[in-house]
Order: C-alpha cells, then sequence, then structure tokens
C-alpha cells in the first residue's frame, strides 16, 4: 500500500502547480481513492506536505524545497551537510529522505562510510560505479540503504531505512 501512496503521491507532485485548496481537495480524493484511506494535504510554502493513515498506521509525506525531516527521525542516521531536504517520508515500516548538495560523489560517500560506522552501523554491502555508490547497512534490527548519484552537476542522496 505504501508505494501507491508514493507513486500516487510523486505523479500528483509533477501535475500541481500552486497551492489552491481545490488542489488539495482532489490529491485527497486521488489519494482515498487509491488506498482507500484519508490524508491531509497542505500545498503552500514552496512544498506539499501530506498525512495520513493506512492499514499499517500512519504516514507523512513532504516534497519541496521546504520539505521537512521528521523529528523522530533517527538520530543515529547521518545527514550529510551542506545538504538541502527535497522530500522526507515517514511511513509505518521506516523513512525515506531525499537530499541534494553541491558536492562530489566521493567526498559524500567517504562522510557516509565513516559517520554511519561512527553511529554503530555495520557496512554490509558497497557498491562504487564511478559517479553513483550505494551502501547498505545494518544495526540491531534495522537496515539503512544509502544511494549517492550525481545528475545535473549536483550530487542527489537517498536515504531509506527500515526494519530487518
Amino acid at each position: 500500500m505504501p508505494k501507491i501512496i508514493i507513486a500516487l503521491f510523486l505523479s500528483i507532485f509533477f501535475v500541481i502547480g500552486c497551492g489552491e485548496k481545490a488542489e488539495e481537495k482532489a490529491i485527497e480524493h486521488q489519494i482515498k481513492k487509491a488506498t482507500g484511506s484519508d490524508a491531509k494535504v497542505d500545498i503552500s510554502d514552496n512544498k506539499i506536505h501530506i498525512a495520513g493513515n493506512t492499514e499499517e498506521g500512519a504516514f507523512t509525506m513532504s516534497v519541496g524545497k521546504s520539505a521537512e525531516i521528521p523529528k523522530d527521525f533517527p538520530s543515529d542516521i547521518f545527514i550529510y551537510k551542506p545538504s538541502e531536504t527535497s522530500a522526507a517520508m515517514k511511513m509505518p515500516e521506516g523513512y525515506s529522505l531525499s537530499l541534494t548538495t553541491e558536492n562530489e560523489v566521493a567526498k559524500v560517500a567517504e562522510a557516509y562510510q565513516k559517520e554511519m560506522k561512527s553511529e554503530g552501523w555495520s557496512e554490509k554491502a558497497t557498491m562504487n560505479f564511478g559517479e553513483q555508490s550505494v551502501f547498505v547497512y545494518e544495526k540491531e534490527s534495522r537496515i539503512a540503504n544509502i544511494a549517492i548519484a550525481s545528475t545535473d552537476g549536483k550530487t542527489h542522496i537517498t536515504l531509506t531505512i527500515g526494519k530487518n
């Protein structure tokens, strides 16, 4: 079900232009139609914020220039600085963040390898493809996937944290 919400959300995000109440209601209706769940949509301040519940539990999504990292995001997950948050999701299964920085992939990758290990995470897999790096870490009953890639002159970081 969360995959349906994410796909619906992202497709709607690219269609809308400004934060009118009619658009918010239309998105809420589409989420209800796709998932059977109610959601509250707020389009303002260069972002879209969606909060709702599914059979699995509560979810929140924030996308745009003012996307907000959930307040209860795990403190032992390194968030690269300097970076801008372009998307943040909290789902019953875990969290997902999308960050953007001007720094090179190699510098970002090196920082993640150092900081995740210093937080007690165990590196389980590493893949480096030049302008792309992917890391998988485990800690207790959690797993963290980190993807770092360069596109359009910027480095994009995707963090996905869930239960193992």
